[in-house]
């Protein structure tokens, strides 16, 4: 059940940042430039960048946009995570299997974090939003 989960948790990342280049690109008419920078990394930005996303897209458009993308994978992810557990794990297994995927999830995250994978699984496009 656990190669389910992430078979399907891999997907729905697939999902989400498919959504995040739609909704970055057509819906808010972010430029494929722009788009680049907020997925990449973002250890080196200074308030330069932000100032210039801001006057080229508008304080109020980065934060829907930040709000819309990050609201959805939590809303996407969670139902996932809720059904999982609730009809394809057995009661009696859920605290081990929840137990078993923690570190599993932990290693992907950090073994991700500073590449090209991690940028586009796990930074969004997390401009202003909070």
């Amino acid at each position: 059940m656990t190669v389910v989960y992430f078979g399907v948790w891999f997907n729905v990342e697939i999902g989400l940042n498919l959504f995040k280049w739609w909704l970055c690109r057509h819906v808010f008419g972010m430029s494929s430039e722009h788009f680049n920078l907020i997925v990449g990394p973002r250890d080196k930005w200074t308030l330069d960048e932000i100032e210039m996303l801001e006057k080229t897209y508008g304080m109020f458009q980065l934060k829907k946009m930040d709000a819309t993308y990050r609201r959805a994978g939590h809303i996407i992810v969670n139902l996932w995570r809720i059904y999982y557990y609730i009809f394809l794990v057995d009661n009696t297994q859920r605290l081990q299997v929840a137990i078993m995927q923690t570190p599993v999830i932990f290693c992907i995250k950090k073994g991700t974090e500073f590449t090209t994978i991690g940028n586009f699984v796990f930074q969004g496009c997390r401009i202003r939003d909070g």
